[in-house]
């Protein structure tokens, strides 16, 4: 009973490890890098304030920092559960929708549910071995 558990185990960890690769994290820490290399390099220049302004804006649009989950937890937090002001760009405010709420529910509902699966998955070995003491 305890192989079987185990092997199971080993699978799930396997096909988390080939998911986490998925995720492409050095992918993402090298484009970040390539942003502040380049954020560094302006700092250093000696130009004047508009053209540093211009080129500072450039080099952040050309680099996602981050996705629209980000942006809708954020309008979430502060709009909803702060009870604060949160304005776009054109000046227009920002206010949170239905459809944010629920993706942001459902995102972390899946997120603590898939933390405890996993738990519970990684003590079933120790309980059998306890069992069987």
């Amino acid at each position: 009973m305890l192989d079987t558990y185990t092997a199971v185990l080993s699978v799930f960890v396997f096909a988390f490890s080939i998911i986490t690769f998925g995720f492409r994290f050095g992918e993402t820490a090298t484009l970040h890098r390539e942003c502040y290399l380049r954020l560094q390099k302006l700092h250093d220049e000696k130009i004047d304030a508009e053209k540093l302004t211009s080129q500072y804006h450039e080099i952040l649009s050309a680099y996602s920092n981050h996705n629209d989950r980000d942006y809708e937890s954020l309008v979430i937090e502060r709009t909803l559960l702060n009870g604060r002001k949160v304005w776009g760009k054109d000046g227009r405010e920002i206010n949170w929708t239905g459809s944010m709420l629920v993706k942001l529910v459902l995102r972390t509902t899946a997120f603590w549910l898939i933390t405890v699966a996993f738990l519970l998955l990684g003590s079933v070995p120790y309980l059998l071995i306890f069992k069987k003491l």
